[in-house]
């Protein structure tokens, strides 16, 4: 029996630049001015600067609801607006601000907040928006990770929270590690040959690491190039080894100009660093495809999906 009250669960959202639209069925994204008298200054527990960064924030992820009667009610209506952020994350890993408002509709004041560890992108993930994927792929992705939860698949819950647990963590090294255990789940691999030979095959080892920015910059990097590096640095941190010397250099991460071939950017970056970096966008790179092929039952039976990944043609890129 509902209350006939309606509750609005709203959470801001970065980086979204491709208008209003509804992603599932009672979820939104809307605009931050079409929320006006949505007042959040109040809470005592919000900062200015999170105040600040807050009202930076163009577009807000919506779901409206009945009014949760009890506290299992409520914590499945938060979920579900939760599994579109993470989706969203697989999608574009820009991070999040790890807060989840709620307000009776029609009333000017939020009466609930809920603050949960922030993510935080990668340098990378700050700048890469959502503009190069059409509205009906990101939606396909949401679906893929409902489906996930709605039917306890931990095969993909594990890494899709240890790829959330990584964007919360501050130290490159512990993400780095959160991301290649999610990375090793998915493609069963526990050997470093295993692990470069799958990932290649899956991926497409000219396939680039990172993704087309939004401005026409794109970092050089492959599939193929450092899908072995990436794995032994692994196994280095995981073990409790000293890195070696090639890991800590200095390098340049660069970003080729596609519209102006002749420009480029180049960060300050040590290389261990830089595949930190991309354990996170290949985890993404994965997942995505997994969902994009439809491969979830297939990936659920073990010994088929290491047949599947082991007999595959390289993937184009």
């Amino acid at each position: 029996m509902t209350s006939g009250v309606q509750q609005l669960i709203a959470t801001p959202l970065r980086g979204w630049n491709l208008g209003e639209v509804e992603l599932r069925p009672g979820v939104c994204l809307e605009r931050a001015s079409s929320l006006s008298g949505f007042d959040i200054q109040f809470f005592p527990s919000l900062s200015e600067h999170e105040l600040e960064r807050i009202r930076k924030r163009e577009y807000w992820l919506t779901l409206v609801t009945d009014e949760p009667q009890n506290e299992a009610q409520c914590e499945a209506a938060q979920d579900h607006l939760l599994r579109c952020v993470e989706a969203l994350q697989i999608v574009r890993p820009n991070g999040w601000d790890g807060i989840v408002v709620t307000n009776r509709l029609g009333e000017a004041k939020a009466n609930g907040l809920t603050q949960f560890p922030s993510c935080e992108p990668t340098k990378w993930g700050r700048i890469v928006g959502f503009g190069t994927h059409q509205i009906d792929y990101i939606q396909s992705i949401v679906v893929s990770v409902e489906r996930v939860y709605d039917e306890k698949i931990v095969r993909f819950q594990t890494p899709i929270q240890l790829l959330i647990e990584g964007l919360k963590s501050r130290h490159y090294f512990v993400s780095f590690l959160l991301w290649c255990v999610a990375l090793d789940s998915l493609l069963i691999a526990e050997r470093r040959d295993v692990f470069e030979r799958r990932i290649i095959r899956f991926l497409g080892a000219d396939s680039f690491v990172f993704p087309l920015g939004e401005r026409g910059y794109q970092p050089p990097y492959k599939v193929g190039q450092l899908a072995s590096d990436l794995y032994e640095l692994r196994g280095f941190i995981a073990h409790g080894y000293e890195v070696p010397r090639k890991f800590r250099e200095n390098i340049r991460f660069e970003m080729q100009d596609t519209v102006y071939p002749s420009g480029s950017v180049q960060w300050d970056y040590q290389y261990r660093q830089l595949l930190s970096d991309a354990a996170l966008f290949l985890l993404c790179a994965v997942l995505r495809r997994i969902f994009e092929l439809d491969l979830i039952e297939l990936v659920k039976k073990s010994k088929r999906w290491k047949n599947h990944l082991d007999t595959l043609s390289p993937a184009a890129p």
